[in-house]
């Protein structure tokens, strides 16, 4: 069962945020400082540098259904600057920062743009997006324009080893995928459905899932490649029908906002499975409001820990 803790979340997820923009601002200045181009040879003081700011820009999400992320991500990032700044700031100069937003997968063309802005506008480091697909959207733009770009939350395998000017601070799927399942399996399970949505973060991780638990001995009953939902539906009667349908030992969920619609509609059927929740940075936020008896027999997994009940 989850204690609820929202200072406590939203704190790591500032934490999270925070470390992103510092990593961001080391790796700027390390480009800085070693392009002959910005030694400040001009100004006649040798290593001096230059006098402008160091501009860091973020594309986080301030609206769509992931916009309950964005105010302590974007206050992670105002602090590690303000800490930064106080101490002295980056070769001598202060920090600023362009905050822009990312929205979601349903409105694509936000974050392409915004991360466009920032290109324009000379910014030595890009923090964001909080979702993989959303990332996967823009991040060729700032390759090509060689921006450093830090995640603080992309998990996604298909941005494993993407770019050398692609940075992220939270662990790939490939790490809590293969610890969820072994969760799983520990727990005696060989028989699980999978209900995720039609997303890179959602697939990618499911695969691992997948591999580990049929590397296990166990078996994927509902949810391989094909049986994804689609992330703008509003109703899952349908895909919860399908996966009951099954008989799994447990049930994996991955998802984001829909997992509020989506767990109480297993917990009133019979039989009724064990559930291996994975509701990745939201999961806390996600089950509150929901009845006792729905939480009940659910387990957690978190990017940073290994597990919890």
């Amino acid at each position: 069962m989850w204690r609820e803790d929202n200072m406590a979340r939203w704190n790591t997820i500032a934490r999270g945020a925070a470390f992103a923009a510092a990593a961001s601002l080391a790796l700027a200045a390390c480009a800085t400082d070693s392009d002959p181009e910005a030694s400040g040879s001009e100004s006649g003081s040798e290593g001096s540098g230059s006098t402008d700011a160091l501009k860091i820009g973020t594309v986080l999400p301030l609206t769509g259904s992931l916009a309950f992320l964005g105010p302590p991500e974007v206050a992670g990032v105002d602090l590690a600057i303000s800490e930064i700044n106080e101490a002295g700031g980056v070769l001598g100069n202060e920090v600023s920062v362009q905050h822009e937003d990312s929205s979601d997968t349903t409105q694509a063309n936000i974050a392409p743009q915004s991360a466009s802005k920032l290109i324009s506008d000379g910014v030595s480091a890009i923090i964001g997006a909080a979702s993989s697909s959303v990332t996967l959207n823009f991040i060729d733009d700032v390759m090509a324009a060689e921006v450093v770009q830090v995640s603080p939350a992309n998990t996604a395998t298909a941005l494993s080893g993407y770019n050398d000017f692609f940075f992220r601070t939270a662990p790939p799927d490939s790490v809590q995928g293969n610890a969820l399942a072994n969760l799983i399996l520990e727990d005696g399970h060989k028989n699980v459905g999978v209900l995720v949505f039609n997303d890179d973060y959602g697939t990618g991780l499911r695969d691992v899932i997948q591999s580990t638990i049929e590397e296990g001995g166990g078996t994927i009953t509902y949810g391989t490649a094909g049986q994804e939902f689609d992330p703008a539906a509003t109703n899952f009667s349908a895909e919860v029908e399908a996966i009951m349908g099954t008989n799994p030992e447990a049930l994996v969920l991955i998802a984001f906002d829909q997992t509020k619609q989506i767990i109480p509609e297993p917990a009133g059927r019979r039989p009724r499975p064990d559930h291996a929740v994975h509701g990745g940075r939201q999961h806390r936020r996600l089950l509150r409001g929901l009845r006792r008896r729905c939480a009940r027999g659910r387990s957690g997994h978190h990017p940073r820990c290994s597990g919890i009940r």
